[in-house]
C-alpha cells in the first residue's frame, strides 16, 4: 500500500474509497495500525481520478441496484477542518454516480454542510450516514481524541432531520467493554430515535490487545481469520460473529434494526437485495431479516 493514496478497493459487493489517509483519533482498537498508517494526509489522488476508477473498473454495476459506495475506511473524512473540504466534494460528486452511498465519521459535522449534502441527494435513502459508538463511559480512554458518544449522534440526528438515514456501528465489539454498557448504548439510540445499528467483531493484533489492556476480556483461544471489507483478502484474527448474535437479538428486541453489515442497512432502507449476496450464499453474516429474497 502506497502511503500517499489508496485507490478504490472493490469486496462484496462495495467499493471502498478514502479521500483521507490516516486518522488522528488515537483509538485503541485501530485497525489502521496493521498498515503502519498514523498521521493523517489527503489521499493525493484528485476527485476526477478516484472517479475514474471507480466507474471505469469492470466490477462496478452503476444505479440504485448496484454497487454500495463506502467511504471512511482509511482515515476520518471529518477529522480535521482541512479535510472536509475535499470530502463534502467528493461525497457530491459520488452521490451524482446514483449509486447507494455509505460514509462515517467520529466528529461533528457543522448543520451547513448537513443541509449542503442533502440537496445534492437523488433519491430518498440513497444516502447513509453512520458514527461508531464502542464505548460511553470509557471513550476518552479509548477513542481520546474524538468527540463524545453523544456529541457523534448528535450528528446523526442531524443528518436524520435533513432527511439523510443514520446508522450506528457498534464496532469493535469489544468483550469486557461493550457487552457491560449495552443497556446505555440501546438508550442513546432510542433516546436520538436511531433506528439502525451494526454490530462490528474487534479485529486485533498483539499491539492493539496491548493498548486496550484490562479493559478488553477477550479469549484468544476462541479466535478466527477473517478479513477486513477494506482490507483485501489479507487474513487477520478477530473474535467470532457467532459470539454476536445474541447482542443482535437484544438490540432487535428494543425496536433497533441490528445487522452485521452496513451493506445490509443500505439494502433494508431502499428496499433491494443486498448486492454483497450474504443471504444466497447463506454466509454467517446474513441474520434472515426477509430483505433479500
Amino acid at each position: 500500500m502506497n502511503k500517499n493514496y489508496i485507490v478504490p478497493s472493490f469486496k462484496d459487493g462495495r467499493v471502498f474509497i478514502s479521500p483521507v489517509i490516516g486518522c488522528c483519533g488515537g483509538c485503541k482498537y485501530c485497525y489502521l495500525k496493521l498498515r503502519n498508517l498514523s498521521a493523517p494526509k489527503l489521499n493525493c489522488l484528485s476527485i476526477e481520478k478516484i472517479l475514474a476508477l471507480i466507474t471505469e473498473n469492470k466490477e462496478f454495476k452503476a444505479g440504485k441496484n448496484g454497487t454500495i459506495i463506502s467511504m471512511g475506511a482509511w482515515g476520518d473524512i471529518f477529522q480535521t477542518d482541512r479535510f472536509i473540504d475535499m470530502s463534502i466534494n467528493l461525497i457530491i460528486e459520488l452521490i451524482k454516480l446514483g449509486n447507494p452511498i455509505q460514509f462515517m465519521s467520529k466528529y461533528k459535522l457543522d448543520i451547513s454542510l448537513i443541509s449542503k449534502l442533502a440537496k445534492y441527494v437523488q433519491y430518498t435513502n440513497q444516502v447513509l450516514y453512520s458514527t461508531t459508538i464502542t464505548t460511553i463511559d470509557k471513550w476518552k480512554t479509548i477513542e481520546p481524541n474524538t468527540v463524545s458518544p453523544e456529541e457523534r449522534i448528535k450528528t446523526c440526528k442531524e443528518f436524520k432531520n435533513q432527511g439523510i438515514e443514520s446508522n450506528v456501528l457498534i464496532k469493535p465489539f469489544i468483550p469486557g467493554m461493550t457487552d457491560l454498557e449495552l443497556d446505555k448504548i440501546i438508550y442513546l439510540l432510542k433516546e436520538y430515535n436511531i433506528t439502525y445499528c451494526v454490530i462490528g467483531k474487534l479485529y486485533i493484533s498483539d499491539d492493539i490487545l496491548k493498548s486496550l489492556g484490562k479493559d478488553c476480556l477477550i479469549n484468544t483461544d476462541a479466535l478466527e481469520l477473517s478479513t477486513l471489507d477494506c482490507n483485501g483478502n489479507i487474513k487477520i484474527q478477530a473474535t467470532q460473529v457467532k459470539t454476536l448474535y445474541k447482542y443482535i437479538e437484544k438490540f432487535r428486541e428494543n425496536g433497533i434494526n441490528a445487522f452485521f453489515k452496513s451493506s445490509c442497512v443500505n439494502s433494508n432502507i431502499n428496499k433491494t437485495n443486498n448486492p454483497s449476496n450474504y443471504y444466497f450464499n447463506n454466509d454467517e453474516y446474513c441474520i434472515n431479516c426477509g430483505n433479500c429474497k
